[in-house]
C-alpha cells in the first residue's frame, strides 16, 4: 500500500472544494435533495 502525503490530500481537497463552489445552483439543489433522500432512506 502506498502512502499519500498530507500535502497531496490537502491539494485534492482544495481542488474538490473549488470545483463544488463553481457548481450551478440547480446542481447544488439536486445534490442536496439526493443526499437528504439517501440519508432518509438509510436511517429508516
Amino acid at each position: 500500500m502506498t502512502c499519500i502525503k498530507p500535502e497531496e490530500i490537502l491539494e485534492n481537497m482544495l481542488q474538490a472544494g473549488a470545483l463544488k463552489a463553481k457548481l450551478p445552483v440547480k446542481h447544488m439543489l439536486l445534490r442536496g435533495f439526493m443526499a437528504g433522500a439517501f440519508l432518509g432512506y438509510a436511517t429508516t
